[in-house]
């Protein structure tokens, strides 16, 4: 399987033998595609997919008996199409807001669920987890990069090895009066404690209701402030 993105676009092209599936969307006015009458992976993170209407609808296609290729073009102005090629036995979050398809060689989905303050505080509660080998493909609004560097806003963060450790993180230096200050403050950091790189979005995207929600910000950043 070989895909090959370009701004707004993708060519996904597929050997004899090999499946690939779509979120419904990515996919529309194609009518050449199967529909998945049981999502692929049933039982494999339903909550984060049906969310964001990538669990059941989606559509599929397979190479049976010649090579495919299949075209795709982004609805976005400045969309962005991104392979994350996950090795086999590796473990990787991939945003399901994000989500555009998957090949069929994925050999698990599941979701992790997270109720510690620090995901309360980084507003992330379902980890949808794809264990290789395969690939998974995603597109948003703006330009994915791939980087090491260790801290993010939240809102960017699109796919990571699970096996990394991270924290929520304030937007100003820790001190006293900056952790008064960050209690209001809009942002929340996110941290990776050790090395490694992540998939994340050349933009924040966050929605203008959350960022006018000053009682949930307040609560966010207060339990950030007393370290709960």
């Amino acid at each position: 399987m070989k895909i090959t993105t370009t701004t707004n676009s993708a060519v996904v092209d597929l050997e004899q033998g090999e499946h690939f599936f779509f979120k419904n969307s990515i996919l529309h006015g194609h009518a050449s595609f199967d529909w998945c009458i049981i999502p692929p992976h049933p039982f494999g993170s339903p909550i984060a997919r049906m969310l964001h209407h990538c669990y059941f609808g989606m559509k599929s296609v397979k190479a049976s008996a010649t090579k495919v290729e299949i075209n795709l073009t982004g609805f976005y102005p400045r969309g962005d199409f991104h392979a994350i090629n996950i090795p086999a036995e590796r473990r990787v979050y991939v945003d399901a807001h994000v989500l555009a398809g998957f090949c069929g060689s994925i050999k698990n989905i599941h979701t992790h669920i997270k109720i510690a303050p620090v995901y309360w505080c980084l507003r992330k509660h379902f980890f949808p987890v794809f264990e290789g080998p395969g690939t998974v493909l995603v597109y948003g609004p703006s330009p994915f990069q791939e980087t090491i560097t260790q801290d993010f806003q939240s809102e960017r963060v699109v796919s990571f090895d699970v096996e990394r450790r991270f924290t929520a993180g304030t937007p100003l230096p820790d001190g006293f009066v900056s952790r008064i200050w960050n209690v209001f403050a809009a942002d929340i950091i996110w941290h990776f404690i050790d090395d490694g790189s992540a998939v994340v979005e050349s933009h924040s995207h966050q929605s203008k209701d959350e960022g006018s929600n000053w009682f949930y910000k307040i609560l966010k950043h207060s339990i950030g402030f007393f370290r709960i």
